[in-house]
């Protein structure tokens, strides 16, 4: 059986990946829980946490949506200057806590 060709990835897979890696970590899910919540495969859950393949909006959407987490938020995110995971604190000086509430992300200026 031919193998697949290496699919072009655009510069922003790995920013998404290892965003959507981060939050999966904060959330506290595993890879397993995320393919069961979207329906993909375990194995491209991975490769796109590890930027090698791009997702599509409606992807982009459903993985976010395993983690709790609006998609809006995720690229938000992803273009910070800083680490997704110091960014929380700039966050949220930012948001007031009502916001941190739609979106069911417990805030962390309050924890």
């Amino acid at each position: 059986m031919a193998k697949h060709p290496e699919q072009k990835v655009t510069p922003w897979a790995a920013l998404i990946g290892k965003t959507l890696a981060i939050l999966r970590g904060i959330r506290g899910v595993t890879q397993a829980t995320v393919a069961e919540r979207t329906g993909f495969n375990p194995t491209y859950i991975s490769l796109v946490e590890t930027g090698r393949r791009d997702l599509s909006l409606e992807g982009l959407d459903k993985f976010a949506s395993a983690l709790g987490v609006p998609t809006w938020a995720v690229l938000m995110w992803a273009t910070c200057e800083e680490p997704v995971a110091t960014a929380w604190s700039t966050i949220a000086k930012r948001v007031s806590e009502e916001a941190w509430k739609l979106v069911r992300i417990p805030c962390p200026a309050t924890q």
